[in-house]
């Protein structure tokens, strides 16, 4: 019977009577649809009813989550010690390896300023991150290796260069001995969701403990299982984890015996004097919801908030980029870029909310490779786009060329290093320079000769490293100093010991012309473009 049929039939069986009157088979299938109908009202009142005690369940646990976190912590706490009253720890401490002493007094001048000029426009954290770093020695706390040395958090929007920012003050730090090691160890907290996952987490934080970073990152907190972030709140907090299990080392790794009888077994974990610290786009209440309040108490004070990037520090940001790629461009292609306003702002609109400044370093690499393409597709090998001057620094690359038999064989014997020192002085640095370094991606590569012949001409030679021969490197340059002698109305001139052939055959391809010897060497020619 379709539902209209049964609401007719209970029609009918209300009316009683007259020409509403139901049959005996309608009376009887309306007392059956009115049954069904109790029963399914029933139905939904008893799940109306768990509904409602489902929700409020699930608002006393939510509301009873950072205290049920740091009651768990509270209570892991307390098992370690009673555990170490008993005598039934067990086994040995995973304590990292002894660092070496922390400096008397770590110098923090002038870190801050340094670190800005390489983070743009996130001055504030930047701040409070060496703020961050620097407390423990100003408290008189950083030898403390039985406890984390400091716990961090690090948050705001992704793509605000916080990553960076933090490897940038380990790297200082590290190259001013505050600390003994620029590494920093990061474990993704989002590998461990459940209780599956345990063992895996325990093996991943040995290990991190026992590397050498005095740094220790944690990815993801808010997709870890919550028990895995006691643990961590308990060894961060107060130095020690006490395990559930006993486990011994075998090749490095973590193996879970069962058993605090077996040789070497281990029975905790040690923070060791390692700075803690913890990322996410979230600030401190997210952090209380899943670790508890005094675990953020214990935070407070350091916490490091990026803001989204103003229009004027993206610019900034930007031609910081380009300018790296222009370095990179002219150290490994021998190109020079030039690069306007335009181009800037381009780059700076590739930035994106949730891949952030990584976009604009993948489209500069997507800009770099296009270009090493078109020199590997090149018939010959480009060089350094302008010679530069010479500097004192440039002493001894010069002393072992000019020192090398095989590049003075046709010029002079090798020279010594008084011979070098004052050619250097006299050709290289002088008021008009007569020599110009040539530079590569390994560095210093020789020098071009390049100054005035004649009234109407300009000398042009090359002297390059031995390792740097058949590479293309002097056609290169030759065609360069060309281009610059004509924008200056000039003819060039090039002159050779009659038995360089490698140099006649260069000085011939490219269309000069031989016009007699002058003190025992070729001269070739090569008039202006207008002859």
């Amino acid at each position: 019977m379709s539902l209209e049929d049964q609401y007719d039939a209970w029609v009918r069986g209300l009316m009683g009577g007259g020409r509403y009157a139901a049959t005996p088979k309608q009376a009887e299938d309306a007392n059956d649809a009115v049954q069904q109908m109790q029963a399914q009202l029933d139905a939904l009142t008893e799940a109306q009813k768990r509904q409602t005690a489902a929700g409020s369940a699930l608002n006393a646990v939510q509301k009873a989550g950072a205290a049920t976190a740091e009651s768990v912590r509270r209570m892991s706490s307390e098992l370690t010690k009673s555990l170490k009253q008993d005598g039934l720890l067990g086994g040995t401490v995973a304590a990292p390896s002894p660092a070496p002493a922390v400096p008397a007094k770590a110098d923090f001048a002038g870190v801050t300023e340094k670190i800005k000029a390489q983070v743009l426009g996130q001055d504030a954290f930047v701040s409070a991150l060496v703020k961050a770093f620097r407390r423990p020695f100003v408290l008189g706390t950083a030898d403390d290796t039985a406890h984390a040395r400091s716990v961090m958090l690090l948050c705001g929007p992704n793509g605000t260069g916080r990553h960076y920012a933090l490897q940038c003050v380990v790297d200082e730090l590290a190259a001013r001995g505050v600390l003994h090691s620029a590494a920093v160890e990061t474990l993704d907290l989002a590998l461990y969701p459940g209780p599956a996952q345990e063992k895996l987490f325990l093996q991943d934080l040995y290990a991190a403990l026992q590397s050498d970073a005095e740094v220790l990152t944690f990815e993801h907190y808010e997709s870890c299982a919550a028990n895995y972030l006691n643990m961590l709140a308990t060894l961060a907090m107060d130095g020690t984890l006490a395990l559930s299990s006993r486990y011994v080392l075998q090749r490095g790794i973590l193996v879970d015996v069962g058993t605090a009888l077996a040789p070497g077994a281990i029975g905790e974990l040690q923070a060791g004097g390692k700075y803690f610290v913890f990322y996410s786009n979230k600030g401190e209440t997210a952090l209380a919801d899943h670790f508890g309040a005094k675990f953020v108490d214990a935070v407070a004070g350091d916490i490091c908030r990026t803001e989204a990037f103003t229009p004027e520090a993206l610019a900034a940001v930007a031609a910081r980029e380009l300018n790296y790629l222009a370095q990179r461009t002219r150290r490994q292609c021998g190109l020079a870029l030039t690069m306007g306003a335009d181009v800037r702002d381009l780059l700076a609109s590739q930035y994106g909310k949730t891949s952030g400044m990584q976009a604009m370093r993948d489209y500069c690499e997507t800009v770099y490779r296009a270009i090493a393409e078109y020199v590997l597709d090149a018939d010959e090998t480009p060089t350094d786009g302008t010679p530069a001057a010479l500097t004192a620094e440039d002493l001894e690359p010069l002393h072992r060329l000019l020192s090398d038999p095989a590049v003075m064989r046709y010029l002079e014997p090798p020279f010594t290093r008084a011979q070098t020192e004052a050619f250097l002085q006299k050709a290289g640095m002088g008021r008009e320079p007569l020599i110009w370094a040539v530079e590569d991606g390994r560095g210093f590569a020789g020098y071009v000769i390049y100054h005035p012949y004649d009234e109407t001409s300009m000398e042009l030679g090359w002297v390059l490293a031995s390792d740097r021969w058949g590479r293309g490197y002097a056609l290169a340059l030759t065609r360069q100093m060309i281009c610059r002698a004509r924008e200056n109305g000039r003819d060039a001139v090039i002159e050779c010991h009659p038995q360089q052939a490698a140099t006649r055959h260069i000085a011939e391809k490219l269309g000069f012309r031989p016009c007699g010897m002058d003190g025992g060497c070729c001269v070739y020619r090569l008039a202006g473009k207008n002859e």
